[in-house]
């Protein structure tokens, strides 16, 4: 082959590469299995405006699209609906008195979430499933800076088992992508902040999996009374399993992508392979070129 025919190669892997970078950032499709899907831009769960800016919600619309959805509905306050504040995309916004809550009848098992969070001094709290496998988080102000110091726990509540980790939300008005998972261990369970894994420690013995009935909660407990999460949530996923590799990239480039967050998630290696290739190709023909 002609170093010309190389260049137009190189081209068009550049060029296919670059697309498929684009639409798996631009528009999610959703790892196989069920999930609960929550947006701040469609709180309906069906594609219609939300609300006028600064409306309390108190419904928040599962758009995963599964037979049986998990549409959450408040408790306490209502969250406010604003719209427009992360990378032109609404928030839920919260005060650390409102939450919102979803039953439901699935014994779920291993699990991830994502969330695209800010959380403000004075958060203690962004989501738990109830019963075990949760993410509760408690906050302490390191010397009185401007920082969030969250205290997290992931996989076995219940006295059973716990992971714990110092989670640091940077200067107040950071949004992050927090994703954390459990396998069914305490050794799997995982934390990622901005796609980079937080280490955890783990204490007492393996919880498992396996509880039925449980709830989703998001912002405060119900019966915390205040002390929940100050700040928003734009985005919220759950899977009921632990993702791979491939996968848990593909949705965080979707995260970051859509709303602006700088992170360490990265394509999938086969769209890196054929960028890699482009690239060489342009290379060697420029270097032919200069001869």
């Amino acid at each position: 082959m002609s170093y010309k025919n190389v260049s137009y190669v190189g081209i068009a892997l550049l060029v296919v590469g670059a697309l498929l970078v684009a639409s798996a950032e631009a528009v999610l499709v959703p790892p196989s299995g069920n999930i609960i899907w929550l947006d701040a831009e469609d709180p309906n769960g069906d594609g219609s405006a939300g609300p006028a800016d600064g409306t309390p919600l108190a419904f928040w619309a599962d758009k995963s699209g599964i037979a049986t959805p998990n549409d959450y509905t408040s408790y306490g306050e209502d969250p406010l609906y604003q719209n427009g504040v992360l990378n032109g995309n609404a928030v839920l916004r919260h005060n650390g008195s409102q939450g919102l809550v979803s039953p439901w009848s699935l014994e779920y098992g291993a699990w991830t979430n994502f969330a695209v969070v800010k959380a403000d001094p004075g958060s203690n709290f962004l989501w738990e499933r109830f019963g075990k496998d949760n993410l509760g988080m408690t906050s302490g102000l390191p010397g009185g800076a401007a920082t969030t110091l969250l205290t997290v726990r992931v996989c076995c509540d219940g006295g059973v088992g716990i992971s714990n980790a110092a989670l640091d939300w940077g200067n107040t008005g950071v949004f992050q992508v927090v994703e954390a998972s459990y396998g069914g261990t305490l050794a799997t369970s995982k934390l990622f902040q901005d796609g980079t894994a937080v280490s955890l420690e783990h204490s007492g013995s393996d919880g498992g999996i396996g509880i039925a009935g449980m709830q989703m909660r998001l912002g405060q407990r119900p019966f915390a009374g205040g002390g929940g999460l100050i700040g928003d949530i734009a985005e919220f996923l759950m899977f009921d399993r632990t993702l791979t590799e491939n996968e848990r990239n593909t949705v965080g480039l979707y995260l970051a992508d859509r709303y602006g967050v700088s992170t360490t998630y990265v394509p999938e290696p086969g769209t890196l392979t054929l960028l890699g290739a482009g690239l060489f190709g342009l290379l060697a023909y420029a270097r032919r070129k200069r001869k």
